[in-house]
């Protein structure tokens, strides 16, 4: 957030705060995905769930299935993925050694892992989640992903 010069969700006007929720409960209907507009453990710290995925990555899988998993526990489940054995339960039932890659996550490669993604995406001009870049071409926001889509079927 100080990188792009954003305020996190806390410090935001109360208006600001107040749409914020009236778009999470518009969207989630629209996109067909369950979502808790305001879970119990929201805002929470998404490091070591950002450091565990990232070593999932670096060990070669596809952490698709695995980041999916992580939102949906915070966003649906109400659970708390800053914890971490739950990281390593939704990690183990994604079919991935859980402990081992946590265990790796929260030593120095994972933080190197992070602080190095947290780069890449400011050197690709991210602000903002969610963030994607095709061929070069960024898109902020959910309400971008026709965008997106259509993007990734242009030869």
């Amino acid at each position: 957030m100080p990188a792009s010069a954003r305020s996190p969700l806390p410090k935001r006007s109360p208006e600001r705060q107040a749409y914020r929720l009236v778009e999470l409960r518009r969207w989630a209907p629209r996109l067909g995905v369950p979502l808790n507009a305001e879970p119990r453990h929201f805002p929470t710290d998404d490091r070591p769930a950002a450091r565990l995925a990232l070593t999932a990555k670096a060990h070669g899988h596809d952490i698709a299935t695995l980041s999916l998993a992580l939102m949906r526990a915070c966003w649906a489940e109400e659970r708390d993925i800053a914890d971490p054995d739950t990281l390593v339960e939704i990690a183990t039932a994604c079919g991935l050694d859980g402990q081992r890659l946590l265990e790796e996550a929260e030593g120095d490669a994972g933080q190197q892992r992070l602080d190095a993604a947290c780069q890449a995406a400011l050197a690709d001009g991210c602000f903002g989640a969610p963030w994607y870049v095709v061929d070069g071409e960024p898109f902020w926001g959910q309400d971008r992903l026709d965008m997106v889509e259509e993007a990734l079927r242009t030869p």
